[in-house]
């Protein structure tokens, strides 16, 4: 009896923990709740003053007025020469004295190298029969006017060609001549520019822009200000509102785990699993506090086993879901290539009936073109027989008649059975 009462004391004080645990995990998700909504709020009133300090900013711009133009004459650059003076009578016969000296030794070694190389190759192309000797002064040739380009060009870079972005054609170096005339053009131009009028306009917009943008930095100063402090105010308003839900919510919370912490019936890892320890004991399962707390456990791992295998379960599902779905999509895939080949099989056979069809045509086309010649052949040889026919006729009447009309037709008939016309015994009448 004594036995029974104390495990219905020990259940009821399990029950006990379990409400204590209840409030605990409840009220500790609503002072999670305020931390979050603490948060949002600040990131609010953050984002709030932000916007208003961009409105400001853009109202602001917009009072000023327009950028100062500067004058036309401003616009230009003071023209520079980039390039040396090479009209400069000193340097030129210096640098003409130096180029002199370096274009004859350069031309004098490329002689020397033309010379070897072109004799080189000449011997060994020589050594070939018939071409052997026109290539090798063909190569000399060559490797001359290469040395020679090579010489040229690096002439024409010493002397300083450049580019004019102007006409995009290239031009040599201008002397000082050229480049006083520039000057002497943008002074003329800006003197034309410059005029006090222009002047005096351009420093009159500027001092009024200097001083709005002057007046606009102040105002943003002042509203910056105001917006730091207004801003610190609110958030630290919105703050506190929040840590006094906090803290009445932690005030709560204290108590309660106190009480956890006080008691000495559960260790602590097994206070979130009081109730269930208590209805174990309650559905007899269990005959002590020891017992059900190690049925408890085997009741966990078998559900962490099961749990475990039915995510097993699941994952193998998925998996052969995506292996049928992947295997359903080769299929398909070579249905419609299979289905693919056999429409190409299709139009090559039509093609190639097609094509044998049109060669069958063009045969036809060949045979009956080659009857009408041979028909127009045959033609042509019974008109030219006929024709010739014709030309013997005529001629043995030319005969006959000449025979008629002859001296000597009692004593020669030759003529006229050979059907000669141009009988030598001819003889008229």
């Amino acid at each position: 009896m004594n036995k029974n009462v104390d495990m219905q004391q020990t259940v009821s004080e399990l029950h006990t923990i379990e409400n204590w645990w209840d409030t605990y995990v409840r009220k500790k998700a609503e002072y999670e709740n305020l931390e979050t909504a603490k948060e949002e709020a600040e990131q609010e009133v953050t984002k709030k003053w932000a916007e208003s300090g961009r409105d400001f900013d853009v109202k602001q711009r917009g009072k000023l007025p327009a950028r100062p133009t500067r004058p036309a004459g401003w616009a230009k650059t003071i023209p520079n020469s980039i390039c040396v003076d090479w009209k400069h009578p000193t340097f030129s016969i210096v640098m003409t004295a130096i180029l002199g000296l370096l274009s004859t030794f350069l031309g004098f070694l490329g002689v020397i190298a033309v010379s070897f190389l072109g004799v080189y190759l000449g011997f060994i192309i020589g050594l070939i029969p018939v071409v052997g000797e026109p290539v090798g002064l063909a190569l000399v040739y060559f490797f001359g006017m290469l040395i020679f380009a090579v010489l040229m060009l690096g002439m024409a870079n010493i002397y300083g060609i450049n580019k004019d972005k102007k006409d995009k054609s290239f031009s040599v170096c201008r002397g000082l001549s050229d480049i006083r005339k520039d000057r002497a053009e943008w002074e003329s131009q800006f003197n034309a520019g410059i005029t006090d009028e222009a002047l005096e306009q351009f420093y009159k917009e500027f001092r009024n822009y200097d001083d709005a943008f002057l007046a606009y930095v102040e105002a943003c100063d002042k509203k910056v200000d105001e917006i730091i402090e207004d801003y610190a105010k609110e958030k630290a308003e919105t703050s506190l509102k929040y840590i006094e839900k906090m803290e009445a919510k932690l005030a709560e919370i204290t108590p309660i785990l106190d009480d956890i912490s006080n008691q000495s019936l559960l260790h602590s890892d097994y206070v979130p699993y009081a109730g269930r320890i208590a209805n174990l004991i309650e559905c007899g399962r269990a005959d002590t506090l020891k017992e059900a707390i190690n049925l408890m456990l085997d009741d966990i791992r078998k559900d962490n086993e099961e749990e475990a295998r039915r995510e097993e379960a699941r994952r193998q599902e998925e998996e052969n879901y995506r292996h049928n779905a992947a295997m359903q999509r080769i299929a398909e895939q070579e249905a419609r290539d299979a289905r693919a080949h056999n429409r190409a099989m299709e139009q090559a056979a039509k093609d190639q009936a097609d094509a044998a069809r049109a060669q069958a045509d063009a045969a036809r086309t060949q045979a009956a073109a080659t009857q009408a010649m041979m028909k127009d052949a045959r033609n042509q040889a019974q008109q030219a027989e006929k024709e010739r026919r014709q030309r013997e006729h005529s001629a043995y009447e030319a005969a006959f008649r000449l025979c008629q009309g002859c001296a000597n037709a009692s004593k020669c008939s030759g003529s006229v059975k050979n059907k000669n016309p141009n009988c030598a015994g001819y003889r008229p009448r």
